[in-house]
Parts: C-alpha cells; sequence; structure tokens
C-alpha cells in the first residue's frame, strides 16, 4: 500500500496518521521500505525535495523511493547528511543531505547548505560500516580505514587536507587493516580493531582522545587496552565504549556530567562508569548519554535539555551518573540520536518510540511537542533506524 492511495486520500505532510488516529485501518504493518521524517532544510530527508530553512519539515514517517535492503550507518546527529549500507546491493554506500567540506562523498564540495536531496551512491561496493560528523569515516569489508570531509586538528586520520572523496588512511605506527567499528565527532574520529584495541585521532579538545592529554593528532593513536568491544556513537568532546567483560568506559568533556561519574570533572583517559558489568550499548552526544543493559533496560546521564533523557522532566536538570528510564526491559540495542536534542529507539518487539524535542516533528509522532518520556510511533514492525540533524530515519524490512 502507497502513502497516498485514492481509497485512503492524498494527505497533506502532517496528515500520514489521519486515519490511523482516527480508528481506520491504516497502520504500517505489512509495509517494507525506507520513512523519512523531521527537518528538511538540506534535502536531508531524502524526499527528492528540499524545505527551506526555518520551515517545520515532516512530523509523520513519508517512504523514501527505492527498495532498501540493508541498514543504516552510525553518524553523529549534528550531521546534515545521512549515511546508509545497501539500496539494492548489499555493500553499496548511499548518502543524503547537505554537502558542507565534501561530506557527501562525491567528489565535490559545495556550500554547508546546498544539499542533495535524493540519495546518491558513494563509490564502491564493499562497504561495512560508515559514520558521519563534519568528518567522515567508513570501514570496508577487507578491514581498511577510510576518511573524507573536514579535516582541521587531523580530522582526516592522516593529514589536515580536506577531502570530498573516501581517501584511505594509512599510517606506520598500526596496521592498516582489521578495522570493524568506527564512529565520529565533530574534527575528530574513533575506530575498534579485530584484535581489541580502539584508535582515535584529530582534535583533541577536553582529552577526548583519550591520550591523558589534550594534544590534537594528524593520524590514528592507540588508547590503552586490548579489549574493547563497543564503541559509542556521537560525541565530539568525549567518547565512551564497552569492554568485553561489559564495564563502561568514559572520558572527555564533563561539564554536566554527561561522563557519567556522579561528578563534572573532565578525564583525558578512560575512567570506568560505576563498577556495573552489564552494559550492552552506548551512545553519547555533547551533553548527554544513553546506554542500554543485557536485562533490556534503558539508561540516560547529562543534560536534560527538552526532555532528552526521557526521565518525565522537559526542564534542562543534570543527572551526573546513570538513570534508569521507565520500567521497560525490552529496549533493543540501537540507540539513535536525531540531535540535538531527539532520541528514536526500537523494542524487541518491532516498535519504535521516541522522545525529546519536537519543534521540527523529529519525533514522528504527527505532532511538534516535546515529550520527556517515550512515545510509541504507530507500527510494530519497524527495524533498523538512523539519525541526523532534526531528522530521522527508520526501516520496514520484508
Amino acid at each position: 500500500m502507497a502513502i497516498t492511495t485514492k481509497e485512503e486520500g492524498v494527505w497533506s505532510v502532517d496528515q500520514v496518521y489521519n486515519k490511523q488516529v482516527k480508528g481506520s485501518i491504516w497502520d504500517y504493518d505489512g509495509l517494507t521500505g525506507l520513512y523519512s521524517w523531521g527537518r528538511n532544510s538540506s534535502g536531508q530527508l531524502g524526499l527528492n525535495e528540499q524545505h527551506p530553512t526555518g520551515s517545520t519539515g515532516r512530523s509523520s514517517p513519508t517512504q523514501v523511493p527505492g527498495k532498501w535492503i540493508g541498514h543504516f550507518s552510525t553518524g553523529n546527529g549534528d550531521c546534515n547528511a545521512v549515511f546508509y549500507i545497501g539500496k539494492e546491493t548489499e555493500g553499496t554506500l548511499w548518502t543524503w543531505g547537505a554537502n558542507s567540506y565534501g561530506i557527501l562523498g562525491q567528489g565535490i564540495t559545495s556550500p554547508a547548505l546546498e544539499g542533495v536531496s535524493s540519495p546518491v551512491q558513494i563509490p564502491g561496493t564493499t562497504w561495512a560500516q560508515a559514520c558521519g560528523g563534519t568528518a567522515c569515516y567508513g570501514v570496508k569489508t577487507d578491514g581498511s580505514l577510510w576518511g573524507w570531509g573536514h579535516s582541521d586538528n587531523g580530522a582526516g586520520g592522516q593529514d589536515r587536507t580536506a577531502r570530498s572523496s573516501p581517501a584511505q588512511i594509512e599510517g606506520s605506527n598500526y596496521r592498516t587493516t582489521d578495522f570493524s567499528l568506527c564512529s565520529s565527532g565533530n574534527q575528530n574520529g574513533w575506530a575498534l580493531r579485530t584484535d581489541g584495541t580502539m584508535w582515535a585521532w584529530g582534535r583533541n579538545q577536553n582529552g577526548a582522545l583519550g591520550q591523558n592529554n589534550n594534544t590534537s593528532s594528524n593520524y590514528p593513536l592507540q588508547i590503552p587496552g586490548t579489549t574493547w568491544d563497543k564503541l559509542a556513537d556521537g560525541g565530539s568532546q568525549g567518547m565512551a565504549a564497552i569492554k568485553t567483560d561489559g564495564t563502561l568506559w568514559s572520558w572527555g568533556y564533563n561539564n554536566v556530567g554527561q561522563l557519567g561519574h556522579n561528578e563534572q570533572t573532565s578525564y583525558s583517559s578512560p575512567k570506568q562508569v560505576g563498577s556495573d558489568t552489564t552494559w550492552r550499548s552506548i551512545r553519547m552526544s555533547d551533553f548527554a548519554a544513553w546506554a542500554t543493559k543485557t536485562d533490556g533496560t534503558l539508561w540516560s546521564w547529562g543534560r536534560n535539555l527538552e526532555g532528552v533523557l526521557g526521565q518525565g522532566n522537559p526542564t534542562p536538570t543534570h543527572k551526573s551518573s546513570p538513570v534508569q528510564v521507565g520500567n521497560a526491559t525490552t529496549w533493543g540495542e540501537k540507540i539513535t540520536l536525531a540531535a540535538p536534542t531527539s532520541i528514536i529507539m526500537k523494542k524487541t518487539d518491532g516498535t519504535l518510540w521516541s522522545w525529546g524535542y519536537n519543534s521540527y516533528g523529529t519525533l514522528g509522532l504527527n505532532n511538534r511537542s516535546t515529550q520527556p518520556t517515550p512515545q510509541q510511533i504507530p507500527g510494530t514492525t519497524w527495524d533498523s533506524t538512523g539519525g541526523c540533524s532534526m531528522a530521522a530515519f527508520a526501516t520496514i524490512l520484508a
């Protein structure tokens, strides 16, 4: 069933859910495809249209044309570009939205708000993962690490030359293969290798690179340890990661308690968050963090601007240590940030939930009201999720 049909009527951009809300048969169950909603100032919704800056975008999921078979790659929610692995063919990398610093990987540098409103392919057919902020990185199936976009402070991972096409990050201080996961900040990056080591490069303000100093680096440096297992998405002034023993570690800027150490002291080396050994996944922004445990519970801490912590309070209070979000024990592992303060998460039953900032309809609830607690987006068969600057995405796979 298409989004607009003669039987259901043609709906305006904020009317996608009206039939369902009023009790009709419309819902997303039984459908497949890629859906987007939220702000669209740079074409970041991938709908072949671009709403002027200041317009309200779309507040309900709208289908993006094409057959999408893969999954969203990780990224920094502050970026206006989107990365998706697998349109028709797994291993292809597709992107759309703003092209500041050449982050779309097309060999062209455009002004920051001159966006591409339909998906375009980044060359190559062996991409395994990508992550994007103003600097972007990708890992291929052969374990090689690639970078493009902004390169101030060494964000390019090999020099300070901005690139509008992917270039392999090479160096004499480490092997250039066996990378498995990447994460991008604003002008810095982190990556894991299959041997359990973690590497960081770029801007090192407030110790974000975990080197026990504040010195930026043009090339990847190893963070101490060989049992790193999972890396946080997002963040630029701080980072967090989970080790194979289930412990959670964080470092960098900590002005509002976003490191979870029950204090507001910044650290330039990894410091363990509490003593728990059941952490499963972690997501960071510059001022807050969210994490799940192996029992399916969800936890948050940091600054609560617009109710982004999901604790039921929309005021900008601070939490400097983890606090559980509600009582649910069925949260999935993926935590999506549609920056700066909107969260999208799936539960194990296939339902999709959102909370936080919503002036652009970023929460997909057919309204523009801030929500300080998780609210369900209609449908029960959602799969992968993704986000960028005040826009969100989700797939329903066959």
